[in-house]
């Protein structure tokens, strides 16, 4: 198998992270040590496979008046890019990080709707790319504008190119991709639950046997009917996976962290790298773990160096 990737997220982010010695609430709070980023989950992830050795493209859309400043970040991380114009800004997010208690908080703007038109053209280019890549990776919420059709379209496009695929999403977005069979979907455990349990509140940290084993059965049932193969990360609980039709666990490591903003997404490339290169599961599955736990170690999300 080709070792390229498409890595596709309808949701670009410029990322501030802020490094403060205290944080104190309704107080002036001055940071000397500040960054900024490109982000957004698929920016994360294709950006950390290229560190693995992977060749990777980021589809997204993009626009707006910093539109040039973005793309001069996404070069400078050298970052291959293909994108439609959404005459939409890009959403700004922030990361603060209070050095005094190890803290990561993140403050995340809403996305400005993308202009019509931006759906047809993100397909167009889809479409355009596809034939390129042996796998595809869809990761994070679209924007507003875009309807729920797109992505379990590329899904659907992807499996009948007999593409990989690789879903990091939720709700209705992962609902209505299901039926076309991606190959791995690894959302954390409160969003799978959300997802496929709506009227139930199930906590990402859950330990209620209820709840866990509800949960089993229904990864279970997604091998059985679809050779969907589900990854669930709960914090610092160990991952629920399901392999050749049984539900085991995969122990996590612990680092005290630096920014563990962009963590998911460099387990998603840790992940789809060791997949690629013909990795077991359970390999690949630690690989993911290994680049979770170096970008905690890192100022920049989404990067492992």
């Amino acid at each position: 198998m080709e070792k390229n990737v498409l890595a596709i997220c309808l949701n670009p982010v410029l990322q501030k992270t802020i490094f403060l010695e205290h944080f104190w609430e309704n107080e002036v709070n001055r940071s000397r040590e500040h960054y900024l980023h490109v982000a957004g989950k698929g920016m994360n992830t294709a950006r950390v496979l290229g560190q693995l050795g992977i060749d990777a493209v980021h589809l997204t859309h993009a626009g707006g008046s910093r539109l040039n400043e973005f793309l001069d970040l996404v070069k400078t991380d050298n970052i291959s890019i293909e994108y439609v114009d959404s005459q939409s800004e890009i959403r700004s997010c922030y990361t603060l990080i209070n050095r005094e208690n190890h803290s990561v908080t993140e403050i995340v703007e809403e996305a400005q709707p993308v202009v019509e038109g931006t759906e047809k053209r993100a397909m167009d280019l889809f479409d355009r790319l596809l034939p390129q890549f042996s796998c595809v990776t869809i990761s994070g919420t679209v924007a507003a504008g875009y309807s729920d059709a797109i992505i379990p379209e590329m899904v659907k496009k992807a499996k009948a190119a007999e593409k990989m695929v690789v879903l990091d999403i939720k709700g209705n977005d992962l609902l209505n991709s299901l039926e076309y069979g991606p190959d791995f979907i690894k959302p954390n455990f409160k969003e799978f639950a959300g997802t496929l349990f709506p009227d139930k509140d199930f906590k990402e940290h859950a330990d209620d046997e209820e709840a866990l084993q509800a949960v089993k059965n229904k990864m279970l049932e997604l091998w059985k009917k679809s050779g969907i193969t589900s990854i669930l990360t709960r914090g610092i609980k160990p991952i629920l996976f399901c392999s050749e039709g049984k539900i085991e666990e995969a122990e996590t490591g612990f680092v005290t962290p630096i920014n563990t903003i962009g963590s998911g997404d460099s387990f998603t490339a840790g992940l789809t790298a060791a997949l690629l290169e013909g990795k077991s599961l359970i390999e690949s599955i630690h690989s993911g773990q290994k680049c979770g736990r170096l970008n905690a170690l890192q100022i920049q999300p989404g990067s492992i160096r």
